[in-house]
């Protein structure tokens, strides 16, 4: 399903990552388009530069100018002069918003979901790794990785639909609960979660890029349910079957 979201003659496709205005796509450079997909997704409220910093930049160090220049881009793209009444608004001292409420074009993924049944506590584990989901713990030859929260739950989940290529909608449905991600913030934790595993975006030893498509599991894994001990793999003891009456055995005398 495509998701998009609509405001004023603007339509957003959260899907293909672009901006279209009556219907033709708006020159847009991807940080700009990120700043526009978290100002929307506030549906109308202030968001603060700290935010925009975090959730287009994650992780790294950013000047205030270099969020002008973008949000500036951004204001070009959707025709926004002095003589007509700006899209974004700046917020002396707070931040930016986007005047006029959002409608998103499609249903309220967590409104309709049914309740979730409770999933099944097991310990998955591939190569030198365990990852207890019970735990909520990842470790390598028994020492834990330090891993965020998102990252863990976005491994975990990859690790359950190992058998499939997962989309960008199936990790925001899973891992963020529906709400607008970027592009930038999905990729911060799809490489955390292959650092932790010591998997590269190059390498892609365990978790595949899929072109246009999503991204997959391909290590090989055993299950095992949390909280039982581990089952020994060597055969069980043979053990003389008893007989249900006496009997007596007879040995031959030394010569």
């Amino acid at each position: 399903m495509t998701h998009e979201i609509h405001f004023g003659r603007f339509r957003l496709d959260l899907a293909r990552g672009g901006l279209l205005r009556d219907g033709k796509l708006v020159p847009l450079g991807n940080r700009a388009l990120e700043i526009l997909i978290v100002l929307a997704s506030a549906k109308g409220e202030i968001v603060t530069k700290d935010k925009l910093m975090t959730q287009v930049w994650p992780g790294r160090v950013v000047e205030e100018n270099n969020i002008q220049v973008h949000v500036s881009a951004l204001r070009k793209a959707l025709g926004d002069d002095n003589a007509s009444a700006s899209c974004v608004v700046t917020i002396p001292g707070r931040g930016y918003r986007l005047v006029g409420t959002p409608s998103p074009a499609f249903p309220d993924r967590t409104a309709a979901r049914p309740p979730p049944r409770p999933e099944q506590r097991m310990r998955y584990l591939f190569e030198d790794y365990t990852l207890d989901t019970d735990r909520r713990e990842l470790c390598r030859r028994g020492v834990v990785v330090r891993l965020e929260p998102q990252a863990f739950d976005l491994l975990q989940y990859l690790i359950r639909n190992r058998g499939r290529v997962v989309s960008r909608d199936d990790l925001i449905a899973s891992v963020w609960a529906g709400r607008i991600v970027s592009d930038s913030a999905m990729t911060t934790r799809i490489n955390a979660a292959r650092r932790a595993i010591g998997d590269t975006g190059k390498a892609q030893r365990l978790i595949k890029t899929v072109p246009r498509k999503g991204i997959r599991f391909v290590g090989r894994v055993r299950e095992e349910e949390a909280g039982r001990s581990v089952v020994s793999l060597r055969p069980p003891a043979s053990y003389l079957a008893l007989p249900d009456k006496p009997s007596i055995a007879v040995l031959a005398s030394p010569t």
